[in-house]
């Protein structure tokens, strides 16, 4: 092997090295920062300072970037005398009893992926058909 050959294949290594330990690190943070903030969900007294910092970091680490609520009151009715189950899910902003509402931006990404995941498959095999 040359050493341009070597030289490429170290490159590649450590960029890889480098590209997945900061990717690890940051889905540990990520994850890390979802079980801190789902935390007041339990039956536990926490202060003030601690619900403040949950509220805080609660759409970033949900991955809230959708704008849900206007989505959602375009094309669901929702009952409006719907009440949480207790008042920790309230505070920690699950105030209603529908999964719809409650899963925020997840809900959208899941049905984004599955008539994405359609769409690929038929085009797939459109394209398929069309060169055999």
């Amino acid at each position: 092997m040359n050493t341009s050959g070597i030289v490429t294949v170290v490159f590649k290594f450590l960029k890889n090295l480098v590209v997945k330990t900061s990717l690890q690190a940051v889905w540990t943070l990520m994850n890390s920062l979802q079980v801190i903030v789902n935390l007041p969900l339990i039956s536990v007294r926490f202060p003030k300072a601690v619900i403040d910092f949950t509220m805080i970091f609660n759409n970033l680490s949900s991955f809230d970037i959708l704008p849900h609520k206007l989505i959602n009151q375009q094309l669901f009715t929702f009952n409006r005398n719907d009440e949480p189950l207790r008042l920790n899910f309230d505070a920690a902003g699950y105030s209603v009893t529908n999964a719809v509402s409650n899963s925020e931006s997840v809900f959208w990404f899941l049905v984004l992926y599955f008539f994405g995941s359609i769409f690929c498959y038929v085009l797939f095999f459109r394209i398929k058909w069309r060169f055999l």
